[in-house]
């Protein structure tokens, strides 16, 4: 059984068993997250009469996002993977839109966008090959702008980037690719693709937050 636990911006978890979700839990609460992680998890596999003992692998979204749901994430994970003598993967937010989107126009450097609050944005730009050629950083982009070329593609996790990309002169140059509502069974997926070594489980931190 394999344990998806995403804390970034509220608190979600989902357990897998033979490719197919058999229990998931989403809140917007982080108010006592270390609790509720331990608390929530053990519920719901005591639902299933199950144990600690059942769950194999642990994939943890590494941020961006609050840094105190992902360290709480990280933490337990790691505590678990000890006790269990299991495999943590880290996978962050920006890697998940990056490889949702390969299939897509591959020859275009890509600008990853995530939403963090009101006209702030966290970003990281991936080229062709989905490798990070920058280190995450938070914009706001009423001060900042957006800007591009036409070797740059636009991923973004929500609407809320439009408004930004609309103002500005080179909208007809702009390859915008809006990735809205995936699932937390799909981050599993995606993090098969991931090199274990190069992608260890620790947050993720941006230039100029946290």
């Amino acid at each position: 059984m394999i344990l998806i636990i995403n804390c970034t911006k509220g608190f979600e978890f989902a357990l897998i068993q033979n490719k197919k979700t058999i229990i998931k839990k989403k809140s917007r609460q982080l108010k006592s997250i270390s609790e509720k992680l331990v608390v929530d998890i053990e519920r719901a596999l005591s639902k299933l009469k199950l144990n600690y003992k059942s769950i194999k692998e642990i994939v943890v979204i590494t941020g961006p996002g609050s840094f105190t749901g992902i360290r709480s994430a990280i933490t337990f994970a790691k505590t678990l993977s000890i006790y269990l003598k299991i495999k943590v993967i880290g996978i962050s937010k920006f890697e998940v839109l990056n490889l949702l989107s390969m299939n897509d126009q591959k020859s275009k450097e890509k600008i990853i966008f995530i939403n963090n609050n009101q006209s702030t944005f966290f970003l990281q730009k991936f080229n062709s090959s989905g490798e990070a050629i920058s280190v995450p950083e938070l914009v706001d982009l009423k001060e900042k702008g957006i800007k591009t070329s036409k070797k740059e593609r636009i991923i973004s996790d929500g609407l809320k980037l439009r408004e930004y990309i609309d103002c500005g002169k080179k909208l007809k140059t702009v390859n915008l690719i809006e990735i809205i509502g995936y699932r937390i069974e799909d981050i599993y997926k995606l993090s098969k693709q991931l090199s274990d070594k190069k992608y260890e489980v620790k947050p993720l931190y941006t230039k100029n937050f946290f």
